[in-house]
């Protein structure tokens, strides 16, 4: 069983660029299987392109564009990204038949699309507000459309990872999170070893290597305690 591939979560490079650059190339330093993630205000600020050139090129990018709109513009967006050189972005699955597009500009390269389901921030009665069905079952109908509608992966709430277990679209998790770390920003959070025994194929964390003093320790230890022994 492999590990998951870990992004870290650059949130503050928008406000705070320098300051996160410099731990940027200090973490860059750490071997283990890891990339960066970079959020839709840092690219609207800057642009793609300008924010890529930036960070290190021997690792995979994830564009956190959350994306829901019309077709054209989805698909010009795909455009951009696959150009970019983007690895991985991420699109509403309730974007639906608009999204067609932006799934046929990705062919042929190394582009892939993740389809959010419930962001990590709801809750169940959220989901039954506006689904009317659990949280779980909100996932699961969501990563069957997603996979009906040709995306290569899904972002979900790790809590839900044993209803989709049977999927073998990418699995991406947000709110990885240290027992001795806490914040009241997700509602939906998992360990790392979580993750990785129940089948997470990308996790994304942030707040618990980004807001540490000594970062790349703790990236270490997000690293080791995503590892699965053969």
């Amino acid at each position: 069983m492999k590990s998951p591939l870990l992004f870290m979560a650059l949130d503050d490079l928008n406000n705070k660029e320098q300051e996160t650059l410099k731990a940027v190339r200090e973490l860059d330093q750490v071997p283990g299987n890891f990339g960066y993630k970079i959020n839709l205000d840092c690219m609207m600020a800057e642009g793609v392109c300008a924010i890529i050139r930036k960070l290190p090129v021997s690792r995979p990018i994830f564009a956190d564009t959350k994306t829901w709109n019309g077709k054209r513009t989805m698909t010009d967006l795909a455009k951009m990204l696959v150009d970019a050189g983007v690895d991985y972005f991420n699109v509403w699955v309730q974007a639906d038949d608009q999204l067609a597009g932006a799934v046929k500009a990705t062919e042929d390269s190394n582009t892939k699309i993740l389809g959010v389901t419930v962001l990590t921030h709801y809750s169940d009665d959220w989901c039954r507000m506006y689904f009317r069905r659990s949280l779980e079952e909100t996932v699961v109908f969501l990563t069957q459309r997603a996979k009906d509608l040709g995306l290569h992966g899904v972002v979900l709430p790790g809590t839900c990872l044993s209803a989709v277990k049977d999927s073998d679209l990418i699995k991406t998790v947000p709110g990885i999170r240290m027992e001795d770390f806490k914040d009241d920003r997700h509602k939906q959070e998992i360990t790392p070893e979580f993750a990785a025994q129940n089948g997470a194929d990308i996790v994304v964390c942030g707040s618990p290597i980004m807001k540490v003093l000594n970062k790349a320790d703790a990236l270490r230890r997000v690293l080791s305690r995503l590892t699965i022994a053969p």
